[in-house]
């Protein structure tokens, strides 16, 4: 019985070498294809490396915690911090770009941790329960006989190779649930400070919203009153869930029910439409709008979503006078 046992544990050890053989040419081809396309994209962007490395209209980005700025003159309104990286530079959006692949594909500790308690547990309560079923009269002799060491050896190997194989699983999984906020984003300041809004009064207001200067919506391209993007973002071979890497909301001044809405101080609640970016025009914007806010549509998966906010829609919305910040709802189009 044994010698079955062990049959069925070397056949089980050969096929996790070959998917560990197959993962590391899988993971080595992507890795060479990813460099090669970083190289490709490099010589497009600055073929001189000689010559200027900057491109135009790009944000500066706060080196703290992300926060999106058109200039670096005053210290940050997110964190109050004052290192601002230029993202027009493209030395320093490739090294951003380079540094935030390396955290992607790094796995957290707890992670590592979490996966080998797992599998030590699983390991030892089949190491215990193997002498019990097999020959609990004689466990004594059996824990000092080669039949175990031959079952033993190959389920350490079993439990190594299913450790390093599934340790980025578990990465993922602890991902779905911890909340990170994204590395990129414009939002009014205000309403990262939760305390005080959860200590200020509120005032439901429910009107159309009006308002004579407009904004212009990134994708749509329609004017507009406000607009927010979300863009969910997710790579192969990485050791995160899809998450959200960018989050911006803006807003002219507008009125809704006689309250007055300052110039980006409208919170938007809602996730909006996904944005079908399969046309070849809307590709390149959707390029060029990453590009940025640092950010490079050649790195993974993008799924952009855009909620618009036009003149005379319908509004719901929790108005915070002492902070002048606005939160919006739900909206229904006209």
């Amino acid at each position: 019985m044994a010698g079955g046992a062990t049959c069925v544990t070397h056949a089980a050890m050969q096929k996790m070498f070959r998917d560990m053989s197959r993962f590391r040419r899988d993971r080595r081809a992507y890795v060479q294809a990813h460099r090669k396309m970083n190289m490709v994209r490099g010589e497009q962007e600055h073929p001189n490396h000689h010559g200027e490395h900057r491109i135009q209209n790009c944000f500066h980005t706060c080196g703290q915690c992300g926060y999106l700025s058109v200039s670096s003159a005053d210290n940050c309104a997110g964190c109050g911090a004052s290192q601002w990286l230029d993202l027009n530079d493209v030395t320093v959006s490739e090294t951003l770009r380079s540094n935030e692949e390396n955290t992607r594909k790094n796995v957290p500790a707890n992670a590592k941790a979490l996966s080998f308690g797992v599998h030590a547990t699983v390991y030892a309560a089949v190491a215990i329960g193997i002498p019990l079923v097999i020959n609990w009269p004689n466990m004594n002799i059996l824990w000092h006989s080669w039949e175990l060491l031959w079952v033993a050896s190959p389920a350490l190997f079993l439990f190594i190779g299913s450790y390093l194989l599934t340790t980025r699983r578990f990465a993922k999984l602890l991902g779905k649930f911890k909340k990170v906020r994204p590395i990129r984003w414009y939002l009014p300041v205000d309403f990262r400070r939760r305390r005080d809004i959860k200590t200020s009064p509120q005032n439901d207001i429910l009107g159309h919203c009006q308002g004579d200067e407009m904004r212009q919506s990134p994708f749509s391209v329609q004017p507009c009153l406000g607009y927010k993007v979300s863009v969910l973002f997710d790579v192969h071979g990485d050791a995160r869930p899809p998450e959200w890497v960018l989050e911006e909301s803006r807003n002219a001044p507008m009125t809704i029910n006689q309250q007055f809405i300052a110039k980006d101080k409208l919170v938007f609640q809602v996730t909006g439409t996904l944005v079908d970016a399969s046309s070849s025009v809307l590709e390149q914007k959707c390029k060029q709008f990453l590009r940025q806010r640092g950010l490079f549509l050649e790195d993974g998966d993008f799924w952009f979503y855009e909620a618009v906010l036009k003149p005379e829609d319908l509004v719901t919305i929790a108005h915070y006078p002492n902070l002048n910040l606005g939160i919006l709802r739900q909206f229904e189009d006209r």
